[in-house]
């Protein structure tokens, strides 16, 4: 319980102090954009927000940008400031009037609008163009001079696309449409146990088969002769209990030694045939019987 306490205290600290690094942050992109450092002010007002999202700060990088008459991010920036201000948040008092600047300096250009449109709709896609290096943005119409740009898709289980347009400073239109496709799921990892993987386990398993016989061979070799020395000595109890030993040794090796010559046998076959579908091997073992089982198909 004090452990929880501790973390829900110093996430309550942590939250006005983080807070406080953002509106510091600002400031100094402030004091900065009064100097007339844009480009140092604007990476003062992207790390504030980076802190603490808000419509505010994409404002004040937007008129940075347009200070630096750089219409496209800055047409970017005022374009997340208006969304983000539809939560509730209060915009600057000076944002339409930049926001008419803005117009005006896209007039003034030679720019073309270019709609980029990710279908389906609804899909949290990120768009990013060459020429405008860091920055992903919504899909939406931004407006970019005369090039050769390449625009950038991407949305959580889509694949990446990529399309290239070419701009001739024209006024009319230019649409760039991607219809994203579901990317692919991983392969499946399959194993390739090929007839000569499987050959080489068959001969291991006949060759433990066969050590296994020659002992089990040697122990009934033994209880035989025990079992003929009751019989000449005429013990009939000794006869009984050797006996069933020297079954139970006797029905154990041939078993071993099967083993070891169906799967020698099916080693070779397979090493003959070449690299063809796996094979299926299997034993069962009874009281008085053994069965092996060797399957596979063409």
């Amino acid at each position: 319980m004090r452990v929880w306490l501790g973390f829900v205290v110093a996430l309550l600290l942590a939250a006005p102090a983080r807070a406080e690094d953002a509106d510091t942050l600002r400031k100094d992109g402030e004091v900065l954009a009064r100097q007339g450092s844009y480009a140092a002010a604007i990476e003062k007002f992207k790390a504030a927000d980076r802190l603490a999202p808000r419509a505010a700060h994409a404002c004040m990088i937007g008129l940075s940008y347009m200070r630096r008459k750089l219409w496209a991010q800055a047409e970017l920036y005022f374009t997340r400031c208006t969304r983000r201000a539809e939560s509730g948040e209060t915009l600057p008092d000076w944002v339409p009037a930049a926001k008419e600047q803005l117009a005006a300096g896209l007039a003034e250009s030679q720019v073309t609008p270019v709609v980029i449109e990710v279908i389906p709709a609804g899909v949290a896609a990120e768009v990013t163009v060459s020429s405008l290096p860091g920055e992903t943005f919504d899909p939406q119409t931004i407006h970019l001079p005369a090039g050769s740009y390449a625009i950038t898709v991407k949305a959580p289980g889509f694949a990446t696309q990529e399309q290239t347009i070419e701009l001739f400073g024209t006024r009319a239109p230019v649409r760039a449409s991607f219809t994203l496709v579901a990317e692919a799921p991983p392969p499946l990892r399959t194993r390739d146990v090929s007839r000569r993987r499987w050959s080489n386990r068959l001969f291991i398993v006949g060759g433990v088969a066969a050590v296994g016989g020659a002992v089990a061979h040697a122990l009934a070799w033994n209880q035989r002769g025990k079992l003929e020395d009751a019989r000449l000595a005429n013990d009939l109890e000794g006869y009984r209990d050797n006996e069933t030993a020297f079954d139970v040794t006797r029905t154990l090796t041939f078993t071993l030694y099967g083993v070891t010559a169906v799967s020698v046998g099916a080693a070779l076959y397979l090493r003959m045939t070449g690299n063809e579908p796996p094979v299926q091997v299997s034993a069962g073992f009874g009281a008085d019987r053994a069965m092996v089982t060797i399957g596979w198909s063409r």
